[in-house]
């Protein structure tokens, strides 16, 4: 089942931050502040613009996925919409990923986007993932690169 977030679900979507977190290059080079996360998400749950997602099997959560929705820079008539996370546990992953996917699209859509951005990170079958995006409409549009200073 595919819901949206509740305050209820913050422990959980800690957690898997958490192990995002420690599987995504950033692990390397910014440290992950549960107590960040836990803000970030209970502002979102609050907020009219953005959407957190949450796939459940057998009553527990195992995957989620969040998004913003704002007008771009330069047009502000098109409203678009940014992924923040789309995870699923290893093990709960296959075609209910791809359903968490098409409910982030349906949700932020609903919201008033005309477009959204998915991301995919280097050493996270991020080949499979550009493959995917690009069979589901999608096109690359620019890669992110990130200094710390």
């Amino acid at each position: 089942m595919i819901r949206d977030a509740t305050e209820g679900d913050v422990s959980a979507l800690v957690q898997m931050g958490k192990a995002f977190h420690g599987m995504s290059g950033y692990a390397e080079v910014i440290e992950f502040a549960p107590a960040s996360f836990e803000a970030t998400v209970l502002n979102m749950i609050a907020d009219n613009n953005s959407v957190i997602l949450v796939m459940e099997r057998n009553a527990k959560i195992v995957g989620m996925a969040a998004g913003l929705v704002y007008p771009i820079y330069f047009n502000h008539a098109h409203k678009t919409s940014q992924e923040l996370f789309w995870w699923v546990s290893p093990d709960a992953r296959g075609s209910e990923a791809l359903a968490l996917k098409a409910a982030l699209e349906y949700a932020v859509n609903s919201m008033g986007a005309a477009s959204l951005a998915m991301m995919n990170m280097p050493g996270l079958r991020d080949k499979a993932l550009a493959r995917l995006y690009r069979l589901h409409g999608y096109k690359s549009m620019e890669q992110s690169f990130i200094k710390v200073f």
